[in-house]
């Protein structure tokens, strides 16, 4: 996966279990929006990281915010200026 540009797709609307990882600074996330079925992967950095990249989200921003502590499976809102939006966490990989 290359974290410099993020992916968008459609997805299927199922989880993919993990060992029961919760999303971390520094996770690696898969996200799908529930009413448009658009895939984001994306790592998840410290708000102290400068130079965020494309395919990175601060722990601070409204998504990161809404992301920490959740588990594959679990959905979460995020406001957004279109208005709130759905996502449910498909996947987590820990940074090795």
């Amino acid at each position: 996966m290359n974290l410099k540009t993020p992916r968008t797709r459609k997805a299927r609307k199922t989880p993919e279990r993990t060992s029961g990882a919760e999303v971390t600074i520094g996770s690696l996330v898969t996200i799908v929006a529930l009413k448009t079925g658009e895939l984001q992967e994306f790592k998840v950095v410290s708000t102290a990281k400068s130079g965020v990249r494309l395919g990175e989200v601060s722990s601070w921003a409204p998504l990161g915010k809404a992301l920490l502590g959740r588990r594959v499976g679990k959905s979460v809102y995020v406001e957004a200026p279109s208005g709130t939006v759905r996502y449910q966490i498909l996947k987590i990989m820990e940074e090795e």
